[in-house]
């Protein structure tokens, strides 16, 4: 193993004097120097920060856009829904409830790659975060406060609720009162 010696800085600078007007005007201009990094420093830091609040606007108004169409296309998502129970059992509407199967995996396939998720809802305890109920049903048969059926189906966009699920609720059965 080699030991590295520092090398030989050769000899020390000079030292010049310079006459004080000179200097003065050196200081000066160390002095604007300074100011001007500072100012590009600065300009450089804002405009970091510029690019980045301009992505994340960007970014949020896509989200916003997408968000938005899906909204407007969850009807359609509806009326396949009641296409469907509507045909179910009707003879001679097989091809035609096939064809609406499709068209609606389809239209479902779509939304799904923006991110669309249909909340899990039946025998779940009720969340108003992701449910609003429509009725409540007193019932022995099934726990308080546990979704018995959805009405219309509700949605998550990413991990936003985009529409709450309409449910019936179970509620306990209250005791008779009592006529004091």
């Amino acid at each position: 193993m080699t030991e590295t010696t520092p090398q030989d800085p050769g000899p020390a600078p000079e030292i010049v004097s310079l006459p004080a007007a000179e200097a003065e005007e050196l200081r000066k201009k160390a002095c604007e120097r300074d100011e001007f990094l500072s100012d590009l420093k600065r300009v450089q830091a804002d405009f970091a920060n510029f690019q980045k609040r301009n992505r994340q606007e960007r970014e949020t108004w896509g989200q916003m856009s997408i968000q938005n169409l899906v909204r407007d296309l969850l009807p359609a998502l509806d009326s396949f829904d009641l296409a469907v129970q509507a045909s179910a059992g009707e003879p001679g509407m097989e091809k035609f409830l096939e064809g609406i199967k499709i068209a609606e995996r389809e239209v479902f396939r779509v939304l799904e790659n923006q991110g669309l998720r249909p909340l899990d809802t039946k025998g779940k305890p009720f969340d108003p975060n992701e449910h609003e109920v429509v009725c409540v049903v007193e019932t022995s048969e099934a726990p308080d406060q546990i979704v018995l059926e959805e009405v219309r189906k509700g949605y998550r966009l990413g991990d936003r609720v985009l529409r709450p699920a309409q449910v019936k609720v179970a509620r306990a059965p209250q005791p008779p009162a009592d006529p004091a």
